[in-house]
């Protein structure tokens, strides 16, 4: 029984391992290309504005980044890389806000190999 247990185990993890690929939290986009990216200090709280290619998601192509929070400058870097070498990304929403049309914050950025 012991074997037949670790067997299961084993075949699953090799299912899970085989058909798992970049998890991402929820909402998310499908994949889409950065278009242009505007730093802006809007009084007190730095934001850059992230225009993507098209509307995949939130029913805009306006997201933003705020600066201030610790996670900013790491996700404006990821955005950055991906306008440069014209890579694919897909954003993710932040969690805390959700979709809010124009300006919708992000929470993180995977930057696709096409």
């Amino acid at each position: 029984m012991q074997k037949l247990a670790k067997a299961f185990a084993a075949a699953t993890l090799s299912l899970a391992m085989a058909t798992t690929s970049t998890v991402l939290a929820e909402p998310t986009s499908p994949q889409v290309l950065i278009k242009s990216i505007r730093p802006y200090k809007a009084g007190a709280a730095p934001v850059a504005f992230v225009y993507l290619a098209t509307p995949v998601i939130c029913n805009t192509t306006i997201f933003t980044i705020d600066l201030a929070d610790p996670s900013g400058p790491a996700l404006l870097s990821v955005a950055l890389t991906a306008l440069t070498a014209r890579k694919n990304v897909v954003v993710e929403i932040s969690n805390a806000t959700g979709c809010t049309g124009h300006y919708t914050a992000l929470q993180s950025i995977t930057i696709i190999d096409n």
